[in-house]
């Protein structure tokens, strides 16, 4: 039998060691850790060498000079001396501190008026496997039967039984995402013939857009909302009562959350030029930012969707990019500023506005969304926060039984927000990681033009072309330049947002019906929802 180890300057007068004894074809044995970082007991460090290792993978690393922050990426970690099986295993294996970060569009809010790392299950053990006593302490957090007195590991045959009621334990972080192993229960949806029973309706509008928000009676007897069958549709009015407006809906729950798993599936969503539809969260008991807005589905004009975050100063977090960009994972850049952002969560227009840690490689437009129906989801704990989208045609069977394992669902993730690990790893960076968010409501909305998709909207396809559609004529609105601009309403160059010179607002507005712009946003301007659920677990509560 071999002993193999792995050493990890955390700073320069810290450094955690862990021990594992293997034998050379890979079989474990056990381990022991000691550690002189502070707060790191030799148990913690014996924790981290099985979340790291998983019971398999040993390793043998040096660091060459010690880093100023852990994970900042400034250590050189080298892998030498194994056996040829176990350094098969090495090579798969993406260690946890060996992260490098990576370089990483504008937008503003609706809303405006865990621990040290453990191991996920059971390692595996072998079925034989040489009497050798390990202490009991260094294996706190792993209860294993003891069929054979003798034998201090044997194999385990099923998993411990799962307590909900217990308290929430610290979120590990051994792969590319930190997990709770939460299980969720059912709290609430919106379903069927029922769907918009449980819903206010907001007629604000904070981003000097085209939208002229309609009360519920006038949108369920316009027909703007309609429960048919399993298809609750969400979609936009006629000409609005004030000029160069186009009526619509902006919904929210009327209950609120803390710490939740929201998904919404859905068949389609609005798309297209001047439309700026959203699926998002915000507090009623605080004022904007200072209770928290995420945003989970967000976008305009034909611009890829987005989530991102908005604090104020008091809950204010900036994530640690080491953390969104570990090697071997998805890299997670910071979509704001043209996907160049710092993960500055902070909002304050126009010179801060908030961090949107995205998977590029996922990020889809509206119409790409609408032709691959299936699920958007978030998961807020009080350790994180993840979005998901998953196709209808790979929908986990857990979902679909209103028993969701989030933990299991990574393949799907779009956005992460690491609050606590990155508070853990560069102290005073999120300071208060369970309340960057206060209780929060869900919304859905569909606005057009404004601060968005005005502004950008001459340097979006939309500009000047036709826009596909089956009526008559291919819509098109007017020819930027000679007959309109693209408006900024927070840099309007002495134009008048949602003015008569607006390029986005006169194409939405459409007040002369020159454009075709009604039978467009007919065709592909609404929101088509099967049901939107909340779960909850007793291990966050």
């Amino acid at each position: 039998m071999s002993t193999y180890s792995f050493a990890r300057l955390l700073e320069a007068d810290e450094r955690a060691v862990i021990a594992a004894e293997v034998e050379e074809d890979g079989s474990y044995h056990g381990a022991r850790g000691s550690s002189t970082r502070r707060g790191m007991s030799a148990v913690a460090a014996l924790t981290m060498a099985t979340a790291a290792f998983a019971g398999h993978a040993i390793v043998k690393a040096r660091s060459s000079k010690p880093a100023a922050v852990a994970g900042s990426g400034e250590d050189s970690v080298g892998l030498f001396g194994l056996p040829p099986k176990l350094q098969g295993l090495v090579n798969n294996l993406h260690l946890p501190w060996q992260q490098q970060p990576q370089p990483a569009l504008y937008h503003p809010p609706f809303g405006q008026p865990g621990g040290m790392p453990v191991a996920q299950g059971q390692p595996q053990f072998p079925q034989q496997v040489p009497q050798q006593q390990v202490p009991q302490q260094q294996l706190p957090q792993q209860q294993f039967p003891q069929q054979q007195p003798q034998q201090p590991f044997p194999q385990p045959q099923q998993p411990p039984p799962q307590q909900p009621q217990q308290p929430a334990a610290p979120a590990t972080s051994t792969g590319c995402f930190a997990k709770n192993n939460y299980n969720y229960n059912l709290d609430w949806k919106a379903e069927g013939a029922g769907f918009f029973q449980e819903w206010n309706y907001l007629q604000n509008e904070p981003n000097s857009g085209a939208a002229e928000y309609v009360q519920g009676p006038e949108a369920q007897q316009s027909g703007m909302v309609q429960a048919l069958g399993n298809v609750a549709v969400i979609k936009p009015g006629g000409p609005g009562n004030a000029p160069l407006k186009r009526k619509s809906v902006k919904l929210e729950t009327q209950r609120k959350w803390t710490y939740f798993l929201m998904a919404m599936k859905y068949e389609a969503i609005p798309w297209g030029c001047g439309v700026w539809p959203a699926l998002w969260t915000h507090s009623p008991d605080a004022g904007w930012p200072a209770g928290g807005e995420l945003d989970i589905l967000e976008y305009s004009n034909e611009i890829t969707s987005r989530t991102s975050l908005h604090t104020a100063e008091s809950n204010r977090c900036k994530l640690n990019r080491a953390l969104l960009n570990k090697p071997g994972c998805p890299a997670l850049v910071d979509a704001e500023y043209d996907f160049t952002g710092d993960y500055q969560c902070v909002t304050d227009y126009p010179d801060k506005i908030g961090c949107a840690p995205n998977d590029r490689s996922k990020m889809l437009n509206g119409e790409q969304m609408s032709n691959e129906p299936g699920v958007v989801a978030v998961e807020w704990t009080p350790d994180f926060v993840k979005t998901f989208r998953i196709p209808a045609s790979q929908m986990p069977q857990d979902l679909a039984m209103d028993a969701p394992k989030p933990d299991n669902w990574d393949q799907f993730v779009t956005g992460y927000y690491p609050f606590a690990e990155s508070e853990q790893t560069i102290p005073g960076s999120c300071p208060n990681p369970a309340g960057v968010l206060k209780a929060q409501q869900i919304v859905l909305s569909l606005g057009f033009c404004g601060d968005w998709a005005s502004k950008v909207y001459s340097n979006s396809t939309c500009a000047n072309k036709g826009y596909p559609s089956n009526s008559p004529w291919t819509s098109k609105g007017p020819t930027m330049g000679s007959e309109c601009v693209a408006v900024d309403p927070h840099n309007p160059m002495g134009e008048q947002p949602a003015g008569p010179r607006d390029c986005c607002t006169n194409f939405i507005a459409d007040p002369q019906g020159q454009f075709g712009t009604q039978q467009y946003l007919d065709e592909h301007g609404a929101w088509k929802i099967n049901w939107l659920k909340v779960y909850q677990s007793q291990q966050a509560r």
